[in-house]
Order: structure tokens, then C-alpha cells, then sequence
């Protein structure tokens, strides 16, 4: 074995390491978004069914994730499209979104 072989192996695996982390990351993120999108499409689903005009309705999403955060609704249906926060400089914001949706009756 020679004296510097470690140390090149380090340095050879350290980038994957890396990267491997900031994918596992950038998925946990995804999950995450998907779930505050299912929480804020029944919030908002909830808060107009009571009243509250649309322009008022309060989503509980993470200060992280509220950046490009939309609510429509459209025949009954409440849809909440949140963008996914990048780790990844690499990846296209425009791909990285999440919707989710939830029925409403409206008062």
C-alpha cells in the first residue's frame, strides 16, 4: 500500500459523498413540500367554506416555503402550487413545483 492512497480515495469519493447528500436533501425537500401543500390546500379549503375571501386566506407554510406559493380555485376544487426550495444549483426552479388540491363548498 502506499503512503498517499488513502488520501486520493478521499478526495476521489468526497464529490459523490457530497453529492449523494444533496440529492437525499433536494428529496426531503420534495416530501416536504408536498406535504405543507396537502396541509394548505385543506387550510385554505376550510377558511373559504367559512367566508374568507380568497385574497385573505392564510396558508401555513414555512417562511422557506411561501416564495411563489398560488391558490386558485376552480369548480369547487381549492389548488395549492408551492415551489419546491433548490439545493441543487444545477436543477430548473420551473421543474421543482408541487400541487396539491382539495374539494370546497362555498358558503
Amino acid at each position: 500500500m502506499q503512503c498517499g492512497q488513502a488520501t486520493v480515495e478521499f478526495v476521489g469519493t468526497l464529490p459523490l459523498l457530497v453529492l449523494g447528500g444533496l440529492i437525499i436533501v433536494q428529496a426531503l425537500l420534495v416530501a416536504l413540500s408536498t406535504i405543507f401543500a396537502q396541509s394548505s390546500a385543506s387550510a385554505a379549503a376550510r377558511q373559504l367554506a367559512s367566508g374568507t375571501p380568497k385574497s385573505q386566506v392564510q396558508l401555513p407554510i414555512a417562511a422557506g416555503f411561501r416564495h411563489g406559493a398560488l391558490i386558485s380555485t376552480h369548480a369547487g376544487r381549492i389548488q395549492v402550487r408551492l415551489t419546491v426550495p433548490k439545493v441543487i444549483p444545477l436543477i430548473d426552479s420551473s421543474a421543482m413545483r408541487v400541487t396539491a388540491s382539495t374539494g370546497a363548498v362555498q358558503p
